[in-house]
């Protein structure tokens, strides 16, 4: 599969990053889904359901994809893209993120976390 090469909400029209119409929306729809208590897997799920297009011929919307796009910086309008959403909005949803952090008080260096038997790749 191919990757992207402008993130989610943009396209290049000659030569110049501009918002993509349709896509930008959707961008605007999961910052805020997120921020009104909507759960990742939740706005997966309505996105593959209204089959809203990651790339084109490619509707596979998940979790990882979704926080990619909400830790995304470029929307505030650094480096030249244009703006998507304002700071407050960005740092509103970085504070929900960390809020709902279930497992930011596990201590990974537990003997539990270690593997006994050594691992090939």
């Amino acid at each position: 599969m191919k990757n992207r090469t402008l993130p989610y909400g943009y396209q290049c029209c000659n030569g110049i990053t501009v918002l993509h119409p349709q896509e930008s929306e959707i961008v605007k729809r999961i910052f805020e889904s997120y921020l009104n208590g909507q759960s990742l897997l939740t706005i997966a799920t309505w996105l593959n359901e209204e089959q809203i297009e990651y790339m084109p011929g490619v509707i596979g919307w998940n979790k990882a994809r979704l926080m990619r796009i909400l830790e995304d910086r470029r929307y505030l309008g650094t480096d030249a893209y244009p703006v998507i959403l304002d700071e407050a909005v960005y740092e509103a949803i970085q504070s929900t993120k960390m809020s709902r952090n279930t497992q930011k008080g596990t201590d990974r260096s537990t003997d539990i976390y270690k593997l006994e038997t050594p691992v090939l790749c």
